[in-house]
């Protein structure tokens, strides 16, 4: 199974844990990486974020647009396929594999359309919900 996850190029989601999927594993590189594509707002920083407590490892995502802060968690190994927009950080259910993003100064439509597609620029296929 290592020579595989090696041969598909993503030996960093060994780091991830048992529930990673080989097939959609991302590696850090993804993440970090993230800056340097082209997006409608920049890119403050884009990091990993290691496992702690229920909270599971993900890319940490800042964003500036128009002046305000937005903010998306990216679950790496466990992530289901939903992206949601909340208001603030603490209304999500981020420990079931769930991506979120949220920002307190950002209409709900800059936080959708840009989570959206940071979401696609990351993982390996699209969301397949947005929930509001």
């Amino acid at each position: 199974m290592i020579a595989a996850l090696f041969a598909l190029g993503v030996g960093a989601a060994l780091a991830f844990g048992p529930t990673a999927n080989p097939a959609e594993a991302i590696d850090e590189a993804a993440c970090v990486g993230l800056p340097l594509r082209t997006f409608p707002a920049e890119i403050v920083d884009a990091k990993i974020v290691p496992r702690a407590g229920a909270m599971p490892s993900h890319c940490h995502v800042i964003a500036a647009m128009d002046g305000a802060r937005i903010e998306i968690r990216m679950p790496i190994a466990t992530w289901t396929g939903d992206l949601l927009i909340a208001r603030d950080q603490r209304v999500a259910d981020f420990g079931h594999g769930v991506a979120i993003a949220w920002s307190t100064d950002a209409t709900p439509e800059q936080v959708r359309t840009l989570a959206t597609q940071i979401a696609v620029a990351y993982y390996p296929r699209p969301p397949a919900r947005v929930l509001p």
